[in-house]
């Protein structure tokens, strides 16, 4: 069984985060950029000087929830407006998808990822479907995809991994061919994923309101990470909800807490 080796706060309540929702780790040198929900910016951690690098606080955020990297800019989706935007080289943010980019009308873009060809995709909670806008610029609904309420949605290699949060599953579509299998054949009860992620070796990490699963695809067996019993004695407080998660390169797992407005990092001995 899988084990946390180590666990320590990266960015304390003191930080000024309100509901941090989500995570990506700048690959070049290894910062950290949270979406900071309840004050409308981004920020950019360097979680060795343990200090913001960056603030970014636009006036095109009304709520923003999600982030990706697509070629090289960053992304993010506003759950209040409905929309989602890339980052300029200036430092700018441009319109990606609007809401009647689809119809119905976009509606709750719970969570965005790209893949290596140029492609975003993102999911729409309330419509049921996971959506993807291509090179060119055309936005579609990916066929063949049954779910409900999707929220976290993870591309590793060429397989989109998606939370199918209110089936009780995680879904595996492909990439290359469209064909969508579950991921997960045994899962425990009440098990309703929120978000998912991948680390190098294409090994899962989900989570639900107060508990994170790792899910390791060479022995096909989910395996419980953290909760909140194990949580009270490696940090002696409560877990509120579980925002988001990164894996970062040396078996770290960073994730945050959206109530109590932290960022953690575990480390995990596979």
């Amino acid at each position: 069984m899988s084990k946390i080796v180590d666990s320590h706060t990266l960015i304390d309540k003191d930080a000024g985060l309100s509901s941090p929702s989500g995570l990506i780790c700048d690959g070049k040198n290894r910062n950290l950029w949270v979406v900071d929900m309840g004050n409308r910016r981004l920020v950019c951690f360097d979680p060795v000087r343990r200090c913001f690098r960056a603030i970014d606080v636009n006036t095109v955020f009304r709520k923003p929830l999600a982030i990706t990297r697509l070629g090289g800019h960053l992304v993010v989706s506003d759950a209040l407006s409905n929309t989602i935007w890339i980052r300029q080289t200036d430092r700018t943010w441009e319109l990606l998808v609007a809401p009647d980019a689809l119809f119905p009308s976009l509606c709750f873009p719970g969570s965005v990822a790209a893949d290596q060809w140029g492609n975003l995709y993102f999911t729409d909670f309330h419509h049921d479907r996971i959506c993807r806008r291509n090179r060119a610029g055309e936005v579609s609904v990916l066929e063949g995809i049954p779910c409900r309420q999707p929220f976290g949605i993870f591309v590793w290699n060429t397989q989109l991994f998606i939370t199918d949060t209110a089936g009780g599953r995680v879904l595996c579509y492909c990439l290359k061919d469209g064909c969508c299998t579950g991921t997960i054949e045994e899962v425990p009860p009440g098990f309703w994923p929120i978000a998912v992620t991948a680390d190098a070796e294409g090994d899962l990490y989900i989570s639900t309101v107060r508990t994170i699963y790792l899910y390791r695809r060479i022995r096909g067996k989910l395996e419980r990470l953290l909760d909140t019993t194990l949580w009270k004695s490696l940090h002696g407080t409560k877990l509120g909800h579980i925002g988001a998660m990164a894996a970062l390169p040396g078996g770290v797992l960073t994730f945050s807490d959206t109530l109590r407005n932290e960022v953690y990092s575990l480390r995990i001995q596979k």
